[in-house]
């Protein structure tokens, strides 16, 4: 009997130790979780040893017990019914005893059960099974093991060099001293050269066969690296087949057309009258005029992201603006336009607000209504434009006090009329350049424009509201979320394509079409909360997670500062508890952030570090005193190097200077090259260096 529950215990539930004999694992391997599994075998069988020999000496002391019975009851009766009752009350509690263990025993196999069908969904401890989705290989080269685990660490890791940035440091403290007073700046530039004095070279975070793959990596020209459209994940092409999807893109007559000549003169001809003239109205400041004039004549490029979760892994169309000639207007206008967006009771600004919002709708009655999601196609190649214009003209006139108050914090005046000038300029410009040729796209908003998602808003809300307000009643939906151009609403049953149809309708220019999503057992995805309504007609929110999501974030090792491996372990938290409705929900989902960045490399004394912060932030919540600070000067971005990044981060926080750590020399830097390149004499941020004609020194110029 006992070899029979050793046997059971060390075989067939082996996935299960008895509370009193777990172990906790201090280290985080497979080998130390082994080991621990091993000594818990161990003390199982020492507990069966021990019994085992308790029943013997029990044994031998009711031989002894029964002699002394004998001897004391001389009456044979008296002694058999003394007999007999003992044998009744232990068989009676046999019974019991039996009942209550075979009870236990079920309930063990019941959650042995559960276990062994959840084992292979669980993330391993060294992380194999994500680390698959971290690196698609789609081209016709053969990644060794050390390219592919550098490739693993992902695009953003940040490589550590062996030597100082020095220059970078001293540009940035030139920015901090125009700032600051003349007596100041010796100060500033005494402690900062000190700091770079005492700062010994940082160590690489990387080995030598890794820099030397990423070197061959970097110098194949038949692949090419890219992100992938979702979820991290890095995407090897083969470059033949990466320009052969985005010419045959380009052939799309009704989105894009070819352009015979570059128009960026012309476009900034016309951009630097406008400056001019408000200008000399007064309507900008000389500063905001230097800082939207255009010194470089850059044409926007394109780049492309795989979509690897489609078939045929089809690209998606990105527009690099970064430098360009309406760059800085675009982000200005973006500033103006921005606060007119989000105000009305559709928009959601996230999935923690939407989590609010779902909790005021408890009791739904689940026999008239469902959850259905709405998504519009392309919707930033689709949004028109005349119509957005004329919407967004018609928004400035009706809310004046926004505008005022947002062109007081820019230091601006400009009219409405001048915004829209901008603006029109601005939207009217969808031009780019692939692989030499310069094209235009004939409709819509261009991908990577800092005002197109605002534009892309304005219009969604405007159609939203007439969508909504001249819905039939059968099929107006009494529940309506919208981000960008995902939307979630609650419909009557029955009714859900009547609405879709009614949607499809709305815009008269025909480009804005939607698609519609289904609950599926009760549940539907929206945005990354997975939304599921009870029987009861309560909702419960989880975490959701796409198919194309990797788990993969920024890993411990990288040459970034800790502020922001921590920052990631915070995020993910904050979520988990803004979101997960249910404790059980939110003991799994830490579980899995824990499991996900330990393959990350994060160690558990960073979980540990987040937490202990997060509950001295709530318990200190209410005794924080707001005060009145001196506004900060500048605000700076310094290069990251361990130790001396902190230094210099005190030493200009002293003179009120406000510091933002950029690391450099990150993995994307070196591999991802998917645009056409910039000529030297056009490129912007770059140090020139000019002899002096009059003696031997040396002169840097730095162009904007």
């Amino acid at each position: 009997m006992l070899t029979f529950w050793l046997n059971q215990l060390t075989s067939t539930y082996l996935l299960l130790t008895p509370p009193s004999l777990r172990l906790s694992c201090p280290i985080n391997t497979e080998k130390a979780h082994s080991i621990i599994k091993q000594a818990e075998k161990q003390l199982i069988r020492e507990r069966i040893r021990v019994i085992t020999n308790n029943i013997e000496n029990l044994d031998q002391r009711k031989v002894v017990l029964e002699r002394k019975l004998d001897q004391n009851i001389t009456n044979g009766g008296d002694r058999n019914n003394i007999r007999n009752f003992i044998q009744k009350c232990q068989e009676s509690e046999f019974i019991k005893t039996k009942e209550r263990h075979v009870n236990k025993l079920s309930w063990w196999e019941e959650k042995a059960k559960k276990l062994r069908n959840n084992i292979n969904k669980k993330i391993d401890l060294n992380g194999t099974i994500l680390k698959e989705k971290w690196v698609v290989n789609l081209s016709d080269r053969i990644l060794s093991p050390i390219e592919h685990d550098i490739l693993e660490k992902g695009l953003n890791f940040a490589i550590a060099k062996e030597t100082l940035p020095i220059q970078d440091v001293i540009v940035a403290t030139e920015v901090a001293c125009e700032q600051i007073t003349e007596a100041e700046r010796d100060i500033v530039r005494g402690k900062v050269t000190s700091i770079l004095k005492t700062t010994k070279p940082p160590q690489t975070n990387i080995t030598k066969e890794q820099h030397s793959a990423i070197h061959s990596l970097k110098k194949d020209k038949n692949i090419m690296i890219l992100p992938a459209d979702k979820g991290r994940a890095t995407v090897i092409m083969n470059t033949p087949d990466y320009k052969r999807k985005v010419n045959t893109m380009m052939k799309d007559g009704d989105v894009y057309e070819k352009l015979k000549k570059d128009p960026t003169k012309k476009y900034k001809r016309n951009l630097v009258e406008i400056l001019n003239r408000l200008l000399e109205e007064k309507k900008i400041t000389y500063q905001w005029k230097t800082k939207l004039f255009p010194t470089a004549e850059i044409i926007p490029r394109l780049y492309c992201t795989p979509k690897i979760h489609k078939q045929n892994n089809p690209l998606r169309p990105i527009v690099d603006n970064i430098n360009t000639i309406y760059y800085e207007v675009s982000k200005l206008l973006s500033k103006l336009l921005s606060p007119l967006v989000g105000n009305t009771e559709f928009h959601v600004e996230n999935s923690k607000q939407l989590a609010v919002d779902i909790k005021a709708l408890n009791n739904i009655d689940i026999e008239k209504h469902t959850l259905v999601s709405f998504d519009v196609i392309s919707l930033f190649t689709k949004t028109p434009i005349k119509p957005t214009i004329n919407i967004t003209h018609n928004t400035l006139l009706k809310e004046t006090k926004i505008l005022e108050q947002v062109q007081r914090k820019l230091n601006t005046n400009l009219k409405t009329e001048d915004i829209m000038e901008l603006l029109s300029l601005v939207l009217n410009t969808t031009y780019f350049t692939f692989n030499g040729d310069i094209y235009r796209q004939k409709e819509g908003m261009a991908m990577g424009s800092p005002v197109s998602p605002i534009m892309a808003n304005i219009f969604m809300e405007d159609l939203e509201q007439r969508a909504t307000e001249t819905a039939p009643s059968h099929i107006k939906p009494i529940f309506w979320r919208r981000y960008v151009d995902d939307v979630l609403a609650i419909v009557p049953i029955g009714f859900e394509e009547e609405l879709l149809q009614h949607l499809n309708t709305i815009d008269q220019t025909g480009q804005i079409k939607f698609t519609m999503e289904n609950m599926k057992n009760n549940t539907i995805p929206f945005l990354d909360t997975l939304i599921t309504i009870q029987d009861n007609g309560n909702i419960k929110t989880s975490v959701y997670r796409k198919s194309t999501h990797t788990d993969q974030y920024l890993h411990f090792q990288s040459n970034h500062p800790l502020e922001h491996k921590l920052s990631v372990v915070n995020t993910l938290v904050d979520r988990c508890e803004s979101i997960v409705s249910t404790e059980e929900g939110q003991k799994q989902e830490m579980s899995h952030i824990k499991a996900a960045l330990s393959t990350c490399g994060y160690p558990d004394w960073s979980f540990k570090r987040v937490k202990d912060k997060r509950e001295h932030r709530k318990a200190n919540k209410d005794k924080e005193i707001t005060t009145d600070k001196e506004k900060s000067r500048v605000n700076i971005g310094l290069p990251y190097v361990e130790g001396m990044t902190q230094r210099l981060r005190r030493t200009l926080k002293q003179h009120n200077i406000n510091t933002y750590i950029t690391p450099k020399n990150k993995l994307r830097e070196s591999l991802v090259h998917p645009k056409d390149k910039i000529d030297k004499d056009q490129q912007c941020g770059i140090v020139y260096q000019v002899g002096c004609h009059n003696c031997k020194k040396k002169i840097n110029l730095k162009k904007k």
